[in-house]
């Protein structure tokens, strides 16, 4: 993925994991993903301009909600949502190959296009998809997913970043999903939480 030119230092104090050359470089805000338990790696996303959070979704799961009210399309804003959980292996390939069956048949996602990719030198997939919408007068869903697996001390995490929207035509979505997707950077544990 590109990198993003740096402007300014990031906000937070937590270092980045693996090769921290390989971490996109943030040329906007970057939010700090909160941390549920000792020892579990970061996240930082870029909180570009008419992106706002929203905490009603907030959980051990889903760490942080993003959405652009002024991009609404069909009654739906487009949005990010960063999970963060405990992966049920220690293979990359193993977590990738759960996670996708997941989303087909928990999350009816349908043509699935997947593209491998690297973020601060960690595994990682992208994912391009369709979802049906969530109810029989809403607008199916456009969707694209940045999968990274990732290891801290002797547990494994899959850390997911998807955003959506029902128009994904829209430039302005299409450039801020980019930047947000390939800004995101995983982060070693904190130790002064």
């Amino acid at each position: 993925m590109p990198a993003i030119t740096a402007n300014a230092a990031p906000r937070s104090t937590i270092a980045p994991t693996g090769n921290s050359s390989a971490c996109a470089a943030a040329d906007t805000v970057m939010v700090d993903i909160p941390v549920f338990t000792a020892g579990e790696p970061g996240v930082r996303v870029p909180q570009l301009p008419g992106w706002t959070r929203f905490t009603q979704m907030d959980s051990e799961l889903i760490r942080l909600t993003l959405a652009n009210p002024s991009l609404i399309a069909n009654k739906f804003a487009p949005n990010i949502v960063i999970t963060v959980e405990p992966a049920p292996s220690p293979d990359a390939a193993t977590v990738y190959a759960q996670a996708q069956h997941n989303l087909i048949n928990i999350a009816g996602a349908l043509d699935i296009a997947v593209t491998p990719a690297t973020v601060c030198g960690l595994p990682a997939e992208r994912l391009a998809f369709r979802s049906p919408g969530m109810g029989p007068q809403s607008a199916e869903r456009h969707l694209q997913a940045l999968q990274v697996f990732t290891r801290s001390g002797s547990h494994s995490y899959l850390i997911s970043a998807t955003v959506q929207t029902t128009d994904p035509n829209n430039a302005d979505y299409q450039r801020d999903s980019t930047r947000m997707l390939e800004g995101i950077q995983i982060l070693a544990p904190s130790v002064s939480r």
